[in-house]
């Protein structure tokens, strides 16, 4: 799907007709289902669409609409409804070790989502994993704990420990994000502690979690979201509609801005929250994105560019990744700087193997575009 500039860089025009008819007030929604219903093949439809198609069929139930494919989007209703349910049995058991062993866990993303209310129902928002954070001290003793529940993390990710904030584990066929900083625009422990003083207490599955204060949770919402994704993300404006809606009052909008700006995320947030306010009428005050826009520095506003457009394979994801490590821990550019990054990157023990490993992995490259 051809994206257009400005707002749409965030979807397409069939995702924000989607999008509209799930959001929008019954008659704009209702205009924006008719345009999307002649536009698209729904079973040709990209994941990020097929991710909403349980709101979809919510709506169609809602407004009593007739649709051949009605059984179809019941069917992802009901598979998003189990799994969902499954996800959170393996995630309840492992949380439960955290707890005995003194560990508290945030429940992040879309679990923390339906479990404080802003969806009624687990199966409107399908999740493919569950995110978990734990204090940074605590990390370590969290992963091994893990670990000897039957989770276990890629085989690639030791060397990468040093640049991530969360760590992928499976278990079967299930997933977690186990997060030591909430995004990595946290990456100093005392970015988060804030979080953790506003959270609130709750109960998942008879255990003890933390949940985001709204205005946390709109920021990592939309913080997470906006950046590009093989899979269209936008079922985060979705995420960051419902916190608005439920809790908008609650939202802190000066701490939104100080937290963004702490965080180098002040582009982001701007155009995020301005997309909110006026393709989906969501109630932003204009003056918090005005001032966002106005603190955003170059920098800031060149790595939103780029992390908001698909990256140039090989020689892209590097250099845009080397940018990310750079803003979030606060690192001077240097040629040097940017070899020490690819040998933590590459899991070499020495930055003069870097050269060697660059042209290696540019061989194996040009070799597979071949076949």
């Amino acid at each position: 799907m051809k994206r257009q500039s400005g707002a749409s860089r965030f979807f397409s025009r069939e995702q924000l007709l989607l999008l509209q008819t799930i959001l929008l007030p019954a008659e704009k929604g209702l205009m924006a289902w008719e345009q999307w219903r002649q536009s698209v093949d729904i079973r040709d439809v990209d994941y990020g669409c097929q991710r909403l198609f349980p709101l979809l069929y919510r709506f169609l139930q809602r407004n009593g609409i007739e649709y051949p494919e009605t059984n179809r989007l019941k069917g992802v209703y009901r598979k998003a409804l189990i799994k969902n349910r499954i996800l959170e049995h393996e995630a309840v058991d492992l949380i439960r070790r955290f707890n005995q062993a003194g560990i508290d866990v945030m429940l992040l993303k879309g679990a923390a989502l339906v479990l404080d209310g802003y969806y009624p129902d687990a199966a409107l928002r399908p999740m493919d994993d569950l995110d978990l954070l734990v204090p940074y001290d605590l990390r370590n003793e969290a992963e091994s704990i893990a670990a000897k529940a039957g989770w276990s993390p890629p085989l690639q990710f030791a060397s990468l420990r040093e640049l991530s904030h969360a760590l992928s584990m499976k278990k079967g066929s299930v997933g977690i994000d186990l997060h030591w900083y909430l995004h990595i625009s946290s990456a100093h422990q005392s970015l988060d502690r804030p979080l953790w003083d506003r959270a609130s207490a709750a109960t998942f599955g008879g255990q003890k979690v933390w949940l985001l204060h709204p205005t946390h949770q709109l920021l990592h919402t939309c913080v997470h979201g906006v950046a590009w994704n093989p899979v269209p993300a936008i079922r985060w404006i979705v995420d960051a509609c419902m916190i608005l809606e439920k809790a908008g009052e609650r939202v802190e909008w000066d701490v939104l801005i100080t937290e963004a700006e702490k965080r180098r995320e002040n582009a982001s947030m701007a155009a995020a929250l301005e997309v909110l306010r006026a393709r989906f009428d969501a109630k932003i005050p204009t003056w918090v994105s005005a001032d966002m826009t106005r603190h955003a520095g170059f920098k800031e506003n060149t790595w939103f560019k780029l992390k908001t457009r698909k990256p140039i394979a090989f020689v892209g994801l590097p250099i845009m990744y080397y940018m990310k490590y750079q803003m979030y821990y606060r690192k001077k550019f240097s040629p040097w700087g940017f070899l020490e990054y690819l040998r933590i990157l590459w899991g070499l023990r020495r930055i003069r193997q870097v050269p060697v490993a660059a042209v290696s992995r540019c061989i194996g490259r040009l070799k597979n575009g071949a076949h």
